[in-house]
């Protein structure tokens, strides 16, 4: 409107003619801002599930080796008991009547102090010999390093 008028008609300056415009504009920069806001969660959220994806990828190569080609007994090792009995603690829980429970969260939760290194402590019980250790998740994290840097290092002889 501002151009289509006769120029004797307005004495139009750049105030007046962002003036016209400044609503739209700040529709446009806000819905910018909002999408860049749900790029950013979306981003945080494939990162977390990107290092809890790692973190049971290598609690399950460590576990689930019977023996290295230079260790034989390698799954034998306590280190290794520990780091199934934390299996355990993620996957196998149950009720009081036996009943598997499934806890999304809590499994999380657990993980997430293992990633850390937490100096909370996790009970860990044995399924076929009863055994009970209260261990640390900064202890369970230098376990799970070590045993996977020991695979590691096998894989690249």
């Amino acid at each position: 409107m501002l151009l289509l008028s006769p120029p004797e008609a307005a004495h139009a300056s750049v105030h007046d003619a962002v003036a016209l415009v400044s609503g739209r504009l700040m529709t446009r920069l806000a819905q910018g801002a909002g999408y860049a806001d749900a790029l950013r969660t979306e981003l945080s959220k494939e990162q977390e599930n990107g290092r809890l994806l790692r973190l049971v990828l290598k609690l399950g190569l460590a576990t689930s080796r019977p023996s290295l080609p230079a260790n034989e007994s390698y799954g034998d090792h306590p280190d290794r008991y520990l780091l199934r009995l934390f299996q355990d603690l993620l996957y196998g829980s149950s009720d009081e009547e036996g009943r598997p429970l499934i806890s999304f969260a809590q499994a999380v939760h657990a993980l997430n102090k293992l990633d850390l290194g937490h100096d909370g402590r996790a009970l860990l019980t044995g399924r076929e010999d009863g055994a009970m250790v209260l261990v640390s998740y900064h202890e369970l994290k230098q376990v799970l390093e070590r045993s996977f840097g020991e695979i590691a290092a096998a894989a690249e002889q």
